[in-house]
């Protein structure tokens, strides 16, 4: 619940003090641990409630504009989309690689995609910034202050300048002021020209310190005096009762945390593994959820700039449009007049929850991100379990937690597709496996599910599923259910892949399956050599009747009338995405990582199927993620490798397989070193 009710929790959006309570919250539920403390609560909530009763909240209403001259209408806020500013800040003062100035609207692709030569530096654009507020002053006579290294900062009270500062000028600048007790309008001005250092405070001079103006002094609303007074009395209660309630959730969180790691570090029975690997689980996610809080922590008050001319900053736009605008994203167009999907579809609908969730920082989809991956781990590691038994984790969780740290981390730290797509794959994998195993209802539902959001993550998926579900059929084969949990599987994937569709239908009149930017990537990974001449015109009517976009048509031509190059070029391809990047990308090298896991997956998947033991799944379904990972690989070879992210899903459905080898070399080194008995 959002609230202005000071303290250490506001509510919605979440920062990381809520973010970090309800992850312990939802850890201490999924292990069914109790949450003492009522009274704490019931303390919390009046708090909340008696002051959410005044009017108003603490600080000023903040209109931003890009460009130093505050010309123009003020930016927009997803926060605050329809206010008549950008939105509330608490406090006047703001410095680089601290607490930085809020300036997410740089990342809108639309007006700031500068990435050319001579283009201006984004890390340096000039903006401004108009505060307004009411200040309850208490004193007679106030001395204020302005800091603005590099800049220019105004302070207005009661309409009339009473401090100025320029760029030129020294810094701070104070000025005392004769006020009367009360009331009085508060209007403070900053404008930051091109490269300056964006460092700004504003407040009052207390002794020999600088105070900053902030929401126990400032409200955006005038209120009574005895409302202003109960507010700071009701705020300090909040804070104790914030505090109280934190540290008594950290303390059960800790406490159970205790007991797991007990539980863990105590002699098992032999045929207690699977009990061992849910121990191993909690502990597990209690570290990833730590450590994502603390990954992504500086993004609640620094600026994620992103690059020009990069899907990272066209996925943050979209989301923009999606909360601004709606979910149809269609630009605030009409239906009918907007375009379909160019880019992959669900994951700028991702990135706009998690900001719609956590404001417009770039906190909160760096820290689910970061969990996802941690989810991705513990899928691996589960996938593992599931083909040769629970013991196995010893391996899988280090091999998978090392690959995913060396690959796939720094994917996730930026706002990319493949930051959903790999964990959305990998949790999708090993839901079909457990389908398979068991073909329930619930179980088909999800699997279904997800497969659905997979693809329309990223639309190749649909290559995957078109060879997963007849392996699924055939792994399912003397199982009860089995036409019914096949049969849900195609159906949920269907309908949720439709969806794109059905969103293409409404906002641009026309009937598109999937985005429609697969035929220039197609064209930019098969580009025919300078030297090759093609011409459309001999199957021009057929590219018309089948509404074959040029560029599609350009790559079947290269490869009908230069079949040679075409398929040397595929070859390059194919030794990029196994990891030998030099023949497609000269000066790459090759990746020692993805190397080693494909060919220990390859062998760990024969010794797999060779052996057959220790889980009840049919041969087929051991071959499931290995399916899914064959089937990426000729999408990306015959589409565009590009960079590594592009290869990233491939390997990681084959971690798996390598643990198995390195599982199965481990137990035979054990087997040998074991003394015979007399």
């Amino acid at each position: 619940m959002p609230n202005d009710a000071g303290g250490i929790v506001h509510g919605l959006p979440l920062g990381p003090v809520e973010a970090a309570a309800l992850l312990m919250v939802a850890w201490l539920a999924a292990i069914g641990a109790r949450l003492p403390g009522a009274p704490v609560v019931a303390i919390l909530l009046a708090s909340t409630l008696a002051t959410a009763a005044i009017p108003g909240e603490g600080g000023f209403r903040a209109r931003y504009f890009a460009g130093a001259s505050a010309a123009g209408a003020h930016e927009r806020s997803t926060e605050f989309p329809d206010a008549a500013f950008t939105r509330i800040d608490r406090e006047l003062d703001f410095r680089v690689g601290e607490r930085e100035f809020p300036l997410p609207f740089f990342n809108d692709n639309s007006r700031f995609n500068f990435y050319k030569a001579g283009e201006p530096n984004r890390r340096q654009l000039g903006f401004a910034v108009r505060w307004s507020g009411l200040w309850w002053v208490d004193a007679e006579r106030i001395r204020i202050y302005v800091d603005a290294p590099g800049a220019s900062g105004d302070v207005f009270i009661d309409g009339a300048e009473v401090l100025s500062l320029e760029p030129s000028g020294g810094s701070p600048a104070v000025a005392e002021v004769a006020l009367t007790a009360g009331w009085h309008r508060l209007d403070v001005a900053f404008s930051s020209p091109y490269g300056s250092v964006r460092t700004f405070s504003s407040g009052i001079v207390d002794g020999e310190s600088l105070v900053p103006f902030d929401g126990s002094m400032v409200v955006t609303q005038q209120i009574r005096g005895w409302q202003m007074t109960s507010a700071r009395v009701l705020r300090r209660i909040k804070t104790a009762a914030d505090i109280a309630l934190i540290a008594g959730l950290l303390c059960v969180f800790l406490i159970n945390l205790a007991r797991a790691v007990r539980g863990f570090l105590q002699p098992a029975a032999p045929d207690d593994a699977r009990g061992k690997l849910t121990q191993v689980k909690w502990m597990f996610a209690a570290v990833a959820a730590a450590e994502a809080i603390v990954f992504a922590l500086p993004w609640w008050r620094q600026n994620m700039v992103l690059i020009g001319g990069d899907d990272t900053m066209t996925y943050e736009g979209y989301a923009r449009d999606i909360l601004f605008n709606g979910i149809l994203m269609n630009g605030g167009l009409p239906p009918g007049q907007g375009e379909p999907f160019y880019y992959q579809a669900f994951y700028p609908y991702f990135l706009a929850a998690a900001h719609a969730l956590f404001g417009e920082s770039m906190f909160g989809p760096v820290l689910l991100q970061r969990l996802l991956a941690a989810l991705a781990i513990w899928k691996l590691v589960d996938i593992a379990a599931a083909f040769v038994g629970a013991r196995v984790w010893t391996v899988a969780l280090p091999i998978s937690a090392a690959f995913v740290a060396w690959k796939f981390w720094p994917i996730a730290a930026q706002p990319l597709n493949e930051s959903l797509y790999v964990p959305l794959l990998v949790v999708t994998a090993a839901s079909l496996i457990r389908t398979c195993h068991e073909p329930r209802r619930r179980s088909a539902l999800a699997s279904g599910v997800l497969s659905g959001l997979t693809t329309i993550t990223r639309s190749t998926a649909l290559l995957s599923w078109v060879v997963v579900w007849p392996a699924c059929w055939f792994a399912m084969k003397g199982r009860t259910h089995r036409g019914a949990a096949t049969a849900a599987i195609v159906a949920l994937t269907l309908a949720v892949f439709s969806v794109i569709a059905i969103r293409n239908w409404i906002v641009a009149g026309v009937f598109v399956p999937s985005p429609t930017g697969m035929g220039i990537t197609l064209l930019g990974g098969n580009e025919p050599p300078d030297s090759v001449d093609l011409d459309l015109t001999p199957r021009a009517a057929f590219y018309r009747e089948y509404r074959i976009s040029e560029p599609t048509a350009l790559v079947i031509e290269y490869a009908i009338n230069r079949p040679a190059l075409f398929l040397q070029n595929m070859g390059r391809k194919a030794l990029f995405a196994l990891g030998f990047y030099e023949p497609y990308a000269p000066g790459w090298g090759y990746s020692p990582v993805y190397i080693a896991v494909w060919t220990t997956a390859m062998a760990g998947l024969v010794l797999l199927l060779r052996e057959r033991r220790a889980a009840p799944l049919n041969a087929v379904a051991y071959a499931l993620p290995a399916l899914i990972a064959l089937t990426q690989f000729v999408a990306v070879v015959i589409v565009y490798p590009k960079s590594e992210r592009l290869i990233v899903p491939i390997h990681t459905l084959l971690v798996p397989y390598s643990a198995l080898t390195a599982w199965h070399v481990l137990q035979t080194v054990a087997a040998r070193m074991r003394p015979r008995s007399a």
